[in-house]
């Protein structure tokens, strides 16, 4: 079953289409309640372009009742109505995200979404991602000393192999999975 996110963003975008706000799904367009199209606006580092939604009944969520939304929301509740908000489920851009258009939007999951965006962008991210973490990643299981301690003290028999019950002893000891222990004993 599939659960709606009731976010202030949905209650802002079903107030302003029932306040009369609409949109031209074919070209991409948002229009006020007088019928004006808005300008699709991005300021700084924003990703995506916005619209301001004058909605004076919502007073009551803050003094000034303008909101800044996401143009491509209020495409896309017009397109597929609450379905858009759906938990697990994200908006996606098929081309540039200036480009509203409904035949340019598609509902997907966030791995979909991952993946629309060029390789070599993603690549790219990661890389700087990796690279912000300094030297050993911040989501190790094993320190760098408990990693080297392990090394150290494993016992092995006479042939160089890992003792039966090792990987076993030294998961309980540091209190790590054994599967990691053991992918660290192979150099992994």
């Amino acid at each position: 079953m599939s659960q709606i996110r009731r976010t202030q963003t949905l209650t802002v975008i079903q107030e302003a289409f029932r306040l009369g706000f609409s949109v031209d799904k074919e070209n991409g367009q948002i229009f006020g309640r007088k019928g004006n199209p808005l300008t699709l606006s991005k300021t700084g580092t924003q990703k995506y372009p916005c619209v301001t939604l004058y909605v004076p009944t919502l007073k009551h969520l803050r003094k000034n009742p303008s909101f800044a939304v996401h143009a491509h929301k209020i495409m896309a509740y017009a397109v597929w109505g609450e379905k858009a908000f759906t938990k697990g489920l994200e908006i996606r851009h098929l081309s540039n995200v200036m480009d509203i258009r409904e035949c340019s939007l598609s509902l997907g999951t966030a791995h979909e979404n991952m993946m629309d965006i060029p390789p070599e962008v993603r690549r790219r991210a990661a890389r700087i991602a990796r690279a912000s973490q300094g030297k050993y990643p911040t989501n190790t299981q094993v320190s760098p000393s408990n990693a080297a301690f392990i090394m150290s003290a494993v016992r092995r028999d006479a042939n160089g192999k890992v003792l039966v019950g090792e990987v076993t002893r030294l998961s309980k000891k540091f209190g790590v999975a054994p599967h990691k222990v053991k992918a660290l004993l192979e150099g992994k």
